[in-house]
C-alpha cells in the first residue's frame, strides 16, 4: 500500500508539473531505484514513512502553484504525521518554517516567490549548520570515539572523527569506508536521480531557475537530509541499516525531479537522456 501511494503520489505531481510526455519516463527511473526494496516484506515504520516525505514535499511544491491557507495547514499536519513515523523528519520544520513566512510576509501576491539561495543559506542553512555542529562538537562531544575496547560502552548516534584504539578504528566518519559506503547508498537511493543532478544540473544550469521555490525547497530539504545522514552512524552496519538509511530516497528523486521540470525542454532530448533510459534498463533486475 505504501509503494503504490508513493508512486501515485510522484506520478501525480509528474503529470500536473510536466509538459513532455517523454518526461514521464525519466521520473518512471526516479521511482525505480533499488531504494523501493524498503517496501518488499519489512516490518519496520520506514515503508509509510516514504509517501508521506513524497507526499510533503509534493504539496509544498504545488503550494506556490495555488496558495492557499489551508495547504499550510495540510503541511502541518503531514509534517506530524512524518515525524511520528521517524525522529528524522524534523529537519522538514525548517521547510515549513520557510513557507509560512513567505505565506504572512508576501502580501497579496503570493506566487511571487522573494527569497534565492544567498539568503535562505545565509539566514538559513548557516545557523542550522552552526547548531549542529555545536550539538555535534559540543553538547554530544560524538567528534571524539572514547570507546575502550576492554570495556563495556554504548555506541553513539553520530559518528566520530576521532577514531579509538584499533580494533574500533575501521570506521568513522572520514574514513574512506563510510566515504565508500555513503556513495554506494546515494546510488541505491536513486541512480537516476544522480545523473540528472549531477550532468543535467551542470549542463543546464543556465537554463534552470535556481531560486524558484520548486526547486529552493526540494533542495533545501535535500541538504539537510544528506548532511544528517552522512552524519548518522549506522550502528548495525550499513548492510543491515540499509532500510534506515535510506530514507533520504524521496527527497533526492523529487529534487532530481525539480531539476528535471526547470530544464526539461533540453534535458530529455540531451546527451543526459540517452544514459538515463539506459540507466534505467539498467536498474530494473535490481528495482
Amino acid at each position: 500500500v505504501s509503494g503504490i501511494l508513493y508512486i501515485f503520489i510522484v506520478l501525480r505531481l509528474a503529470f500536473r508539473m510536466l509538459k513532455r510526455r517523454m518526461s514521464i519516463v525519466l521520473v518512471a527511473g526516479l521511482l525505480l531505484s533499488p531504494s523501493l526494496l524498503v517496501f518488499m516484506g519489512h516490518i519496520e515504520i520506514y515503508a509509510p514513512l516514504f509517501p508521506a516525505l513524497a507526499g510533503f514535499l509534493s504539496l509544498a511544491i504545488g503550494y506556490f502553484q495555488k496558495p492557499k491557507a489551508g495547504t499550510l495547514v495540510g503541511l502541518a499536519g503531514l509534517l506530524y504525521v512524518c515525524i511520528k513515523l521517524h525522529l528524522s523528519s524534523v529537519l522538514l520544520l525548517p521547510i515549513l518554517l520557510l513557507i509560512l513566512l513567505h505565506h504572512f510576509t508576501s502580501g497579496e501576491d503570493k506566487k511571487t516567490w522573494n527569497f534565492t539561495w544567498k539568503q535562505v543559506a545565509l539566514f538559513g542553512l548557516l545557523p542550522l549548520f552552526v547548531g549542529a555542529m555545536v550539538l555535534y562538537l559540543g553538547v554530544l562531544g560524538d567528534y571524539n570515539d572514547t570507546r575502550d575496547p576492554n570495556q563495556e560502552s554504548l555506541d553513539r548516534i553520530f559518528l566520530p572523527v576521532l577514531s579509538p584504539e584499533p580494533p574500533l578504528d575501521r570506521y568513522n566518519l572520514l574514513g574512506i569506508n563510510h566515504l565508500y559506503d555513503f556513495l554506494n547508498l546515494v546510488m541505491i537511493w536513486s541512480p537516476i536521480a544522480v545523473l540528472i543532478l549531477l550532468f543535467g544540473g551542470m549542463a543546464f544550469r543556465k537554463q534552470i531557475d535556481w531560486n524558484a521555490p520548486e526547486v529552493i525547497i526540494p533542495g533545501v530539504t535535500s541538504i539537510l537530509y544528506l548532511g544528517f545522514f552522512f552524519l548518522l552512524n549506522p550502528l548495525l552496519g550499513m548492510p543491515l541499516d540499509v532500510d534506515l538509511m535510506s530514507i533520504p530516497a524521496p527527497v533526492i528523486a523529487l529534487f532530481a525531479f525539480s531539476i528535471l521540470v526547470s530544464s526539461e525542454d533540453s534535458l530529455v532530448w540531451s546527451w543526459a537522456g540517452g544514459p538515463a533510459m539506459a540507466m534505467i534498463i539498467m536498474v530494473l533486475p535490481f528495482s
